[in-house]
């Protein structure tokens, strides 16, 4: 058994529940499912449940980053249709989704919006009945449309809002970045942007793994939160702001969310992240 086999079958011991729901699904013959999601080992499950069900799946990337090339060889295997790998180049990303809605689906599963953005911003006629939005980011980009078919905000379950996003995204997070840098949290400072639900958890497993932990948020309550909490907090443009923040800022695009190239070059030594939204 080669080391995807192994990681899969791994993977799949892991997710009971997963593998609870989605044998209860009903047949899915006749459903077009376009996907642009993160391509990652633990979505081979619930992929693979759906083409046992009968949905056809055309596979798309939210992040090519984030991108597992054995993982869309794998579910090519099964059925599905795919373009995406591992960093991918933008234009590529860009045919990704022209792929995915020229397919012609009846359902979207989305995390950012970016398909129903292209659909919608090209006025194009569409089969698309309904679709998922898995991100507060992509909720957000959605509001801004006259959406033309009814969309689903699983963000706000509480399994993803009260577990995932609290609880697993800063786990991951630092888990990914000690991995990737080699580094650990201790003797660094830490600056978090923002302190919903993600910030908070990102937060705590920082000071968790020795980082010292510094908050900026702009919204009054939160920020009474995080500093009721024990954090050094201040906001985004006051003198009060932690003074790591004056080191490194993020750059915004209109809808919010942060932009390669705006704000300041981080000084040395400044390894900015971007956790949630593809940084565009």
């Amino acid at each position: 058994m080669d080391t995807f086999a192994r990681d899969l079958e791994w993977t799949k011991l892991q997710m009971p529940l997963t593998r609870r729901w989605c044998e209860a699904l009903p047949k899915l013959e006749g459903v077009r499912l376009a996907c642009s999601m993160h391509l990652d080992l633990k979505m081979v499950p619930a992929v693979e449940a759906l083409l046992n069900k009968g949905a056809a799946v055309f596979l798309a990337t939210c992040n090519p980053t984030t991108v597992r090339d054995e993982v869309v060889e794998h579910l090519r295997g099964r059925g599905a249709v795919a373009h995406a790998w591992k960093n991918m180049p933008a234009d590529e990303y860009a045919s990704a989704i022209d792929q995915a809605l020229a397919w012609e689906p009846t359902h979207l599963c989305e995390m950012g919006g970016d398909l129903s953005l292209a659909l919608h911003a090209r006025g194009l006629e569409t089969r698309v009945k309904a679709g998922l939005e898995a991100t507060g980011s992509g909720i957000a980009r959605l509001r801004s449309l006259a959406l033309r078919y009814p969309v689903f905000n699983w963000d706000d379950l509480p399994i993803k809002e009260g577990l995932h996003n609290r609880w697993l995204v800063g786990l991951s997070t630092w888990q990914a970045f000690c991995e990737r840098t080699k580094l650990t949290l201790h003797g660094k400072r830490v600056l978090v942007v923002g302190y919903g639900l993600v910030g908070q958890g990102v937060a705590d497993v920082a000071r968790a793994f020795g980082g010292t932990v510094q908050v900026v948020e702009k919204d009054p309550a939160r920020l009474m939160e995080a500093r009721y909490a024990g954090w050094e907090a201040g906001t985004m443009m006051t003198p009060e702001a932690p003074l790591a923040h004056r080191r490194h800022r993020h750059g915004h695009g209109g809808d919010g969310r942060p932009r390669r190239g705006g704000g300041e070059v981080p000084e040395d030594g400044v390894l900015p992240a971007q956790r949630g939204a593809r940084a565009g």
